[in-house]
């Protein structure tokens, strides 16, 4: 019997569920059933309620695929009477109206981010239908093979998809939906086995492989289409729907006879779910609250160049952390990227110590993901010692004057106690700290001992004229003797200091 489409306003229709039913939660599976039922367990196995696809005159038939969208609506393929099914959460669970009428057996569904989904029918022409998220029919097409078990590529155009009927091989087949052309086929599982669901690991282009469900067994594929794994339990060889646990590392799967449901880890391979209560006849699995690949399941990367893995700084020591996060090629970006600091600020040596430097990131769509580098924080060493005090040069100016008139004469001038390897130089100038006419500037090297300084004696010398002489060494505190004459007076002598490069005297 034939749909009878309501092509009115949306409404709501209360349909019957069991009595225990309650609001859905994330991780919530649903199993559809031959008889047009979902029976929901709790991702722990506990059945909690059967919700129907039943409508006036639909009577028996297969509930199959299904689907959540974004605002928690579930998706519902009601295979033998060509239609989507749609629930409402919280519970009572009512159906949403008109029920969406599709082609000839529909058994998937696969959502895109902009809330519109794809339909895969079993048989064709036009396996593949498009529809609004508000069920208006778009774009049909029809793919070499029947479309009938499809998941949409996280490049929101690529359909991946199985072929469900009679004469099916066992290959994942790809559809290019934006240019409605075939693609190379993604994989060939071999075998004589029907090959059935498929749903594709992160990040969700094919580049991470699949998880394809085959007659006798399960198996998963990687980029390139090559069975790297295989997932059976004893006596069950009806494999037939799986579909990703919220954890992002299971999956479950359901055989259609006898209806059984397990939860396997992906790496390993163990069960550490089921099997579930019985099923009956059963055919499509969904969770709630998978992240598909269209709607983004990869986690974001991240990169930390600063600090590096295993780095040892100094206590005190300023280092800028560098780090950032991105989003996969085909994600929703980046909303959260966050590390003790800010990358670019310096990260903690205050103390010495095992430190480490964590980030955290998160894309729009929910999927985390955290880095955390190790480096140690060591102790300043102790200041070098002090170098030793400088050794000062300490040397005696003698003299012996003569007042003539308004001038004085010297008629001694010696340096003494001048200590080996030294450098001796004297210089005269006028009170106006012009040159002295006539008395050259003296400078003896290597000295050592008494130095006398004959071209300063017998020469006029009027009030206020300074002979200044220094005596340096290497590594030493250079003495500076400064003889200043005065009229009818013995002259007055001042002693300063000249640390090593120093080109002024200083007090000693």
């Amino acid at each position: 019997m034939r749909l009878l489409l309501v092509l009115t306003a949306v409404v709501c229709l209360a349909v019957p569920v069991a009595a225990q039913g309650a609001d859905w939660k994330s991780g919530d599976v649903f199993v559809g059933t031959s008889t047009g039922q979902y029976n929901v367990y709790s991702n722990g196995g506990t059945l909690l309620e059967t919700i129907d696809q039943a409508q006036a005159n639909m009577g028996t038939r297969e509930a199959v695929d299904c689907a959540f969208d974004r605002s928690g609506v579930l998706h519902t393929a009601a295979f033998r009477f060509s239609a989507v099914v749609r629930f409402l959460n919280p519970h009572p669970h009512a159906q949403l109206l008109p029920i969406v009428a599709t082609g000839v057996g529909p058994e998937s569904i696969a959502f895109a981010r902009d809330g519109s989904y794809y339909v895969g029918h079993q048989t064709n022409p036009s396996s593949l239908r498009r529809f609004s998220g508000a069920g208006t029919p778009g774009t049909t097409f029809s793919p070499a093979a029947p479309a009938s078990m499809i998941d949409l590529s996280s490049d929101q155009r690529t359909v991946f998809y199985t072929d469900r009927s009679g004469t099916a091989q066992p290959r994942v087949h790809r559809f290019d939906v934006e240019t409605n052309t075939n693609l190379p086929d993604f994989a060939d599982l071999g075998g004589a086995d029907r090959i059935a669901d498929l749903k594709l690991l992160p990040p969700g282009d094919g580049s991470g492989g699949a998880i394809v469900a085959q007659t006798a067994a399960i198996k998963r594929v990687d980029g390139a289409g090559n069975v790297i794994k295989t997932y059976d339990r004893a006596g069950q060889d009806t494999w037939f729907g799986v579909a990703l646990d919220p954890d992002g590392r299971s999956f479950w799967a359901q055989t259609s006879t006898p209806g059984a449901v397990f939860r396997f880890n992906i790496d390993s391979g163990a069960v550490d779910r089921g099997p579930l209560p019985a099923a009956g006849s059963a055919f499509g699995i969904c969770v709630n609250g998978t992240r598909t690949a269209a709607l983004d399941n990869a986690p974001p990367s991240i990169s930390v160049t600063a600090p590096a893995e295993g780095a040892t700084f100094t206590q005190g020591q300023s280092v800028a952390a560098a780090y950032s996060c991105a989003d996969d090629a085909n994600g929703t970006g980046i909303e959260r990227c966050a590390g003790p600091v800010a990358s670019g600020q310096p990260i903690d040596t205050g103390t010495p110590g095992t430190k480490t430097f964590t980030v955290d990131a998160a894309d729009v769509a929910g999927n985390t993901a955290s880095a955390t580098r190790s480096y140690q924080v060591v102790a300043q060493p102790p200041p070098p010692p002090p170098p030793p005090p400088l050794e000062r040069i300490v040397v005696t100016l003698s003299s012996g004057f003569e007042p003539i008139g308004k001038t004085t004469t010297l008629n001694l001038l010696t340096v003494r106690d001048v200590p080996r390897g030294s450098t001796v130089t004297a210089t005269c100038k006028r009170k106006n700290g012009k040159r002295c006419k006539g008395i050259k500037r003296f400078v003896k090297r290597n000295a050592r001992g008494d130095v006398k300084l004959k071209r300063f004696l017998r020469k006029p010398l009027r009030p206020g004229t300074v002979i200044e002489v220094r005596v340096t060494k290497r590594g030493f505190i250079g003495a500076v003797k400064r003889l200043k004459t005065r009229l009818r007076k013995r002259p007055t002598i001042t002693t300063r200091c000249l640390p090593p490069g120093a080109k002024k005297p200083k007090r000693c």
